[in-house]
């Protein structure tokens, strides 16, 4: 099974650790020069990276998916232009976040007030609704 993350995060990561766990083969593909990049000031990159390797997990970095025909990807490498023919079960992509608005719909058509923070507003990282937090309740 192959994860391709150009995210950098916990998104792509955190699926093929899970997926690993579950007893899968899984081999993460990213551009990126290290899996899960976005995540080196944090207390969960070092264990998250160890778990993976642990539970079998491999990466391809500085690499991309140039094409996919349902059971071979063709995997390039970026640094030398050298490509590899790759066998996997399944491809899954992790894409970039969702805003989830459904409370704040339901509370708008129910004319209920309430302040928005977070990824009701838009996608973000957790550090930014920490911070929206932090600025509504000064106000309030």
């Amino acid at each position: 099974m192959i994860v391709l993350d150009d995210l950098g995060d916990w998104r792509g990561t955190g699926t093929a650790l899970h997926l690993a766990e579950s007893g899968h083969e899984v081999t993460i593909v990213t551009a990126a020069p290290v899996i899960a990049g976005g995540l080196a000031h944090s207390a969960a990159d070092g264990p998250l990276r160890r778990r993976f390797v642990a539970a079998g997990g491999t990466a391809l970095t500085n690499t991309v998916v140039d094409h996919w025909d349902g059971g071979k990807a063709q995997i390039r490498f970026l640094l030398d232009g050298g490509t590899l023919d790759f066998e996997a079960d399944a491809l899954v992509i992790a894409e970039t976040a969702v805003s989830e608005t459904a409370l704040a719909d339901a509370l708008s058509a129910a004319g209920v007030a309430f302040e928005a923070i977070g990824d009701v507003i838009a996608p973000r990282r957790a550090s930014l609704a920490f911070y929206e937090a932090r600025e509504l309740a000064r106000r309030l």
